[in-house]
């Protein structure tokens, strides 16, 4: 009788050892696999930029801007100045408002009809700068007599420009 109450305990010991195994197999299970997550999330919103104003911010020596300039309207401005000799110039001042649901940045500046012998256009456009929703963002543009050493210098050089801001959305 007592061989087989030695044999009951051993088989409840190896029982029990068995049975601690196999929870040690399963958190050992638990606890060495790794858990990975995919998300994939879509967004959406409006890339909305409108030119608000423009206005004649400054003018050097004898240049001029010509009557009924600047004009502009959601997406452009027009520019004309005249010039009569170097050191002339006309600077404008460009507002634009980010009416839509996202932040974006000034990629560039593109310009439509950028010079001529005389005049060239130049900017204080630093690219990708930031513009948050709701928020308005300035920046000059500038037409001026090149500073060039010439014999001939025709009557009233006049530059008709267009100038069109290139956003794109700021990535976070």
């Amino acid at each position: 009788m007592e061989d087989s109450k030695i044999l009951k305990r051993k088989n409840v010991i190896i029982m029990i050892l068995c049975f601690m195994m196999l929870l040690m197999g399963i958190g050992y299970a638990i606890l060495a696999s790794q858990l990975v997550i995919n998300i994939n999330i879509k967004t959406s919103g409006v890339l909305n930029l409108r030119i608000t104003n423009a206005i004649v911010k400054d003018i050097s020596g004898s240049g001029k801007n010509v009557d009924g300039f600047p004009k502009w309207n959601y997406d452009s401005a027009l520019l004309s100045a005249k010039l009569e000799k170097p050191n002339d110039s006309v600077t404008y001042t460009i507002t634009v408002h980010n009416f839509g649901s996202i932040d974006a940045v000034l990629n560039d500046v593109l310009v439509t009809n950028p010079s001529n012998d005389y005049i060239e256009v130049t900017n204080n456009i630093d690219n990708f700068i930031e513009l948050p929703v709701g928020e308005d963002i300035s920046f000059d543009i500038i037409i001026s007599f090149k500073d060039i050493n010439v014999d001939y210098i025709p009557e009233d050089v006049i530059l008709n420009t267009v100038i069109t801001p290139d956003y794109i959305q700021k990535v976070q």
